[in-house]
Order: C-alpha cells, then structure tokens, then sequence
C-alpha cells in the first residue's frame, strides 16, 4: 500500500512586525483530521485561536454548533473567523465551513470539493501559495468521501483517499492500520451477506437500507470502520450510534446512498419515525436525525 503524507508546507508572505492588520481569533470546532490539519496552518503562521467550548470543554461533532464561551473570545476591535463550530452571542466576521446550509461550502459537490472544504477555505483566506497535494487528498477525504471513492474529485485518486482514511482511523483509535482494515472487510462481508449473519434492512425511499444496530459512544472503531465498508460495497447504511454517555442514540445515514434517498429520508422518514433534529447535506452523501430523549 502507497502512503501519501499530508505535510504542512507552503509559500506564504508572513506577517510583518508592526503591521496594522486587525486583530484576529480563529475559533475552531470539533477535533478531527481536517482541523488538525487548519490548526497546524494556524499554529505555523502563529495566529491566534479560540476553541468553542460547551460548559467549559471543547466542543465535539454533536454540539460544535451550541458554544457558549463568548467571554473567552474577543469582540471588539477584532476580527473573528469561526471554523466548523458558532458561539452563542459571538457574530464571526467570515465563516470557514462546509456543514449547514448558507456555509460558503454547503451544496458544493465533488467537483468543486476544495472550493467547499474547510481545509480549502482556510488556504484561499490565509493566501496560501503551492498547496500540498495532501491537502487536497484531506479535503476531498472529508468533503465527499464517497465520490472521491469513485473518483469524481478531480486530481485526486481513489486509492490516496482510502489509505489517508485508514491511517487517519487507525491514528484515532491506536490501532495498526491492519486491524483497521480486517475491521473493514468483515462489516463488508456483513453487508454483502457473506458473514452468515444476516443484517436487518429499512426501506428509505426507492433504496433498501442496511441497519448497522449500534456501534458505540462516539466515534468508535466500529462506527468509522462501517462507513468506510459501506462505500467499498457499495451499499446505503443507517448506522445507529450515541455522541456521548447518555445521550439520545443517532441514526447515521451513509455509504453508497441515492440524493433521493437522503431528501426522503430528511424529508418524509425522519418525522414518520418520530426523529428530530435532522441534519444532512445531499452532495456530501449523508444524512441524520436523533431519537427523541427519554
């Protein structure tokens, strides 16, 4: 297996000492490799950043959206640029994201991947000159990892967006990226009917769906391994998952699923099925929704 390193390097004019550039904050959200990846840019050009915070601890993917650390983020007489999260009462002057609809990267497909990623968003606004290769292979991973499978992210190939997905995996829960990938093919011999199991199915609009039953709290090896197995075989999966302990279960809509499929499942399943708070993004390829609390 070829392994394609994403290195931080480029050709930036730095920033002069005395400038009268405003003051600025990054603000970032959840951990995941996409920030790490920004916030390395970040550190290296030694600009200034905030994480959001809920209750005093870093956000994660299910609330990077409901910070409340507004007295830790300086307003006045500076710019703030929020990454991929938003603090209640803080009002960024720009943001870098790609999550919800009215983001500058919502709705963007594979074809234009670096221009709706984060990581790309970033690079346009900071000036980066000669972008790494790896940046792109990052953003089309997290962009719109299924199409890059299929090889509709343009100058970017299929084979370095899986192995930067397996490593990144394997980094996140400290394992090899050999057991990460046995841990792939036995939920593809799953969902292909080849483990002797079989795995129970809903329908969602014209698509017959997989139902992994639950993978977890958060983002277990389980719940990350499923959704690499079910873009290689080729299926739509509906994986049940929980953020945090105690928290409502999730149902995660991913893998090889129609645009029909998501809009009807957003549109028409979630609220027959007595879900809330959907959430999804047709050209990412994944939708969501929680079960109500108890």
């Amino acid at each position: 297996m070829t392994h394609y390193v994403v290195k931080v390097t480029w050709k930036v004019a730095p920033l002069q000492e005395g400038s009268d550039m405003q003051p600025r904050y990054f603000v970032i959200g959840a951990d995941d490799p996409e920030m790490r990846c920004m916030v390395g840019i970040l550190n290296a050009r030694h600009e200034m950043i905030i994480e959001a915070k809920v209750n005093g601890s870093r956000v994660h993917p299910s609330n990077a959206y409901d910070g409340n650390n507004a007295n830790e983020i300086v307003g006045t007489g500076s710019d703030i640029i929020t990454i991929e999260c938003a603090v209640s009462g803080v009002v960024p002057t720009k943001v870098i994201d790609h999550h919800r609809p009215g983001d500058p990267g919502y709705g963007l497909g594979p074809d234009r991947f670096w221009e709706a990623s984060s990581l790309g968003q970033l690079c346009r606004y900071l000036k980066i000159a000669d972008v790494p290769h790896g940046f792109r292979v990052m953003a089309a991973m997290d962009h719109c990892y299924g199409a890059a499978m299929e090889g509709l992210c343009p100058g970017v190939t299929p084979e370095e967006v899986h192995d930067l997905k397996v490593r990144e995996i394997a980094r996140k829960r400290g394992v090899s990226t050999d057991y990460v990938i046995r841990q792939i093919q036995a939920y593809v011999d799953v969902l292909n009917d080849n483990a002797g199991t079989p795995i129970p199915t809903v329908v969602i609009g014209d698509q017959e769906v997989a139902c992994i039953p639950d993978t977890g709290i958060g983002y277990t090896l389980e719940y990350l391994c499923a959704q690499v197995a079910a873009i290689m075989a080729g299926k739509p999966v509906l994986i049940r998952v929980r953020d945090r302990e105690n928290a409502p279960y999730r149902r995660h809509l991913c893998g090889k699923v129609n645009r029909e499929t998501i809009d009807h499942f957003l549109d028409k399943w979630v609220p027959e099925q007595g879900l809330v708070k959907p959430y999804g993004n047709p050209e990412r390829g994944y939708a969501g929704a929680k079960e109500p609390a108890t």
